[in-house]
């Protein structure tokens, strides 16, 4: 069974409202995952009352316990404008733990050694360890619809930011 550890901002929100989007978050993931995950539970709403002056440092050494326990995160929508959150974004990338982002858009650029197709451009959301794989098969599709080799191929890729837009996570093929 895989443990998700969901990173969401908190900060001015109520309790209730942070809840309702953990509900949410977890609908998808089941959906996009499979029954055969569980959800460590992070969400905190107590906490000591011998805490030291700084309530922030405590909850996150608390998420950051949680986190070690995970085989996966998911980055909830508005992570990169939380503290909190990109710290235990860089915690994940230096541990080499698996991540799902929310708000990520790659951008792949493939410039083609074609007579008739010089450039074709293809969006995909995904995260930076799908990014690696999209790339490839992109390229092999490439190759196999236009008959080119890989000397004939360039392919570009850069992560967007989509900032804190609502979107749902979804997948579109432009110039394919």
């Amino acid at each position: 069974m895989k443990k998700v550890f969901i990173s969401q901002p908190m900060n001015g929100l109520t309790d209730e409202q942070i809840l309702n989007e953990r509900k949410n978050i977890k609908e998808y993931l089941k959906k996009k995952l499979g029954k055969d995950i569980e959800f460590i539970d992070s969400f905190i709403q107590d906490y000591p009352e011998n805490i030291y002056d700084n309530q922030a440092v405590w909850y996150l050494g608390k998420s950051i316990e949680f986190l070690s326990q995970a085989d996966l995160v998911y980055f909830a929508r508005g992570w990169r404008d939380a503290r909190g959150c990109r710290i235990e974004y860089e915690i994940a990338k230096e541990y080499h733990i698996p991540m799902r982002v929310e708000d990520e858009l790659f951008c792949f650029e493939i410039e083609c050694n074609h007579p008739k197709t010089k450039y074709m451009i293809y969006h995909e959301f995904c995260n930076e360890f799908e990014a690696e794989g999209i790339k490839n098969a992109l390229i092999e599709r490439t190759k196999e619809v236009l008959g080119l080799s890989d000397k004939d191929i360039s392919i570009y890729y850069s992560p967007v930011r989509i900032g804190s837009l609502k979107i749902n996570p979804f997948k579109e093929n432009i110039g394919l």
